[in-house]
């Protein structure tokens, strides 16, 4: 039985502006070296660090000491405390892992958003830095205006490249992709190949947008599953309804459902009847129906009945919330390629600077050749072995097959499923209704004289108009394909919902059964 001094507590954070792969390596290398810090994870796709430290470690301290050490390897990098997690305890009264991430948008303004707006100044200074890198070819310039014009670009998109570099360089952080684009492009200016210098620069930048926002689109496509899991409840109290946040409630709460909500927690109706889309959670596509003593999940859509409930367990620990938990951990399950690619970051930035420096200088010695041939080819070679691009490609490939999956509501446990997922040669499903999209449409009529279709179709459409109902939708949706002719509510009345059944109503002078076998 271990001792009350060996009891560990995971400390989970998000940092935010960790755009450097080979940065984070280096992070949780040094956090792991922090006194009292044992096991440590952090995991460049999702942004997200979670420490083990022993439960008498003063945990302001330490995450002040996290702090300072992540703002020593990069910068702008900014520590977000999240929820804790204790070792060893379990059942209600243990502190819920909640992963917190800001509310997704949505359509064409999430992706103008993130994809045009926020980087704005980076595509500013790339568009600049292009034309000041294209002109003199496009206007006969003499040389020496030509030689500052691609000085001045070289500036304008490595500035802070190179103030990144330095600053590395004084706290003896030698080997990142920063000291080898200024050594680089130093180099070339120095050998007198200013549009070299410039190139580098600008395709360096341009990968990082472009990795900026392939990132952020696959870390977004995993925060979009949080769209599931509602962001208010409304509880009964003795004078009347309150709006509360989900992790507000107890076991035992009453709460109130209306039409079209999204159920906040796993409950048992006490009164009413409705049908609830569970397509998020299950991948059923058919309704379900339920009515009093059903249970229902968080996550579920409520269909068009105003429903009563008691909660049975609290958010952290709804099926929602689990399901939110094994995506978000999923992408920290490395595949073996994982793993190695970060173990193979650490020797290789220092390998490959020191195959530039013996390629640059061996040849000349050994062979007699011109130093400034061999110099040029040591350059070029440091430019295409910028380590940021081999350590981000293995994981980010990973993580956007999960992201993506996740978007499309399929979960996937970790990057080794996806490897074995390559050898799958054939697949089977239990159930059709997994595989369809939850749309119905209307596949065949079978009127009675002296009915028509179309009439059928059209008191079907009428009766419909005033439910949410999937079939409905189907119904109204099949009247609108062959016919112009609005829908007149005024026509309809007494509309009556019969629970497990159907519909009934009048239409005119019509007394109207809408429904399934049973009913009829």
């Amino acid at each position: 039985m271990a001792n009350d001094s060996d009891k560990m507590t995971q400390l989970r954070f998000r940092i935010d502006n960790l755009d450097c792969s080979t940065c984070a390596a280096r992070m949780e290398d040094a956090i792991s070296q922090l006194p009292g810090v044992g096991a440590v994870q952090l995991d460049f796709a999702t942004a997200k660090l979670r420490v083990a430290v022993h439960e008498s470690s003063q945990t302001d301290r330490l995450t002040d000491h996290i702090q300072k050490l992540i703002s020593s390897i990069e910068q702008d990098a900014t520590l977000l405390t999240e929820e804790t997690e204790h070792s060893g305890q379990t059942g209600p009264s243990a502190t819920p892992v909640d992963p917190l991430v800001e509310k997704p948008l949505s359509g064409w303004r999430s992706h103008l958003i993130r994809h045009l707006v926020l980087p704005w100044k980076s595509i500013l200074r790339l568009a600049i830095g292009a034309v000041m890198f294209i002109f003199p070819w496009v206007i006969d310039l003499p040389d020496i205006a030509s030689k500052w014009l691609w000085i001045l670009a070289w500036l304008v998109l490595g500035a802070d490249v190179l103030w990144t570099a330095v600053r590395k360089i004084a706290r003896r952080q030698w080997f990142d992709e920063h000291f080898l684009m200024s050594l680089a492009t130093i180099g070339a200016l120095v050998l007198g190949e200013y549009p070299e210098a410039v190139a580098v620069m600008l395709f360096y930048q341009t990968g990082e947008l472009l990795q900026h926002m392939a990132v952020d689109h696959s870390r977004r496509s995993i925060r979009a599953l949080l769209a599931i899991r509602p962001d208010t409840a409304l509880r009964l109290t003795q004078n009347g309804t309150e709006q509360i946040h989900p992790k507000d409630a107890a076991v035992g709460d009453h709460m109130m459902i209306r039409p079209g909500d999204r159920v906040p927690l796993d409950s048992q109706i006490m009164e009413g009847f409705s049908t609830m889309d569970t397509a998020a959670l299950t991948g059923e596509s058919q309704p379900l129906a339920v009515e009093a003593g059903s249970e229902i999940k968080a996550g579920y859509v409520n269909g068009d009945g105003m429903l009563i409930t008691v909660v049975l367990r609290t958010e952290a620990e709804s099926a929602v919330s689990r399901i939110l938990r094994l995506v978000e951990d999923a992408v920290a399950r490395k595949a073996p390629a994982e793993r190695f690619i970060t173990r193979f970051a650490r020797i290789y930035t220092p390998l490959m600077i020191g195959l530039a420096f013996l390629l640059a200088f061996l040849p000349p010695l050994l062979l007699d050749q011109p130093v400034q041939d061999w110099l040029y080819r040591a350059l070029i070679l440091i430019v295409i072995s910028c380590p940021c691009a081999l350590v981000l490609s293995v994981p980010l490939s990973y993580f956007a097959a999960i992201g993506h999956a996740s978007s499309l509501g399929v979960l996937i446990k970790g990057g080794q499923y996806l490897d074995k997922l390559a050898t799958v040669k054939s697949m089977a499903w239990d159930k059709t209704g997994t595989l369809t999209d939850g749309t119905f449409q209307v596949r065949q009529i079978n009127a009675q004289k002296p009915w028509t279709q179309d009439e059928v179709l059209h008191l079907a459409a009428l009766t419909e108009m005033g439910s949410s109902h999937p079939l409905a939708r189907s119904l109204i949706a099949a009247w609108k394909a062959i016919s112009d002719e609005p829908l007149d509510m005024a026509r309809v009345n007494l509309v009556q919902n019969l629970p497990g059944g159907g519909l009934a109503a009048t239409v005119g002078s019509a007394e109207i059964l809408l429904g399934n076998a049973g009913l009829l």
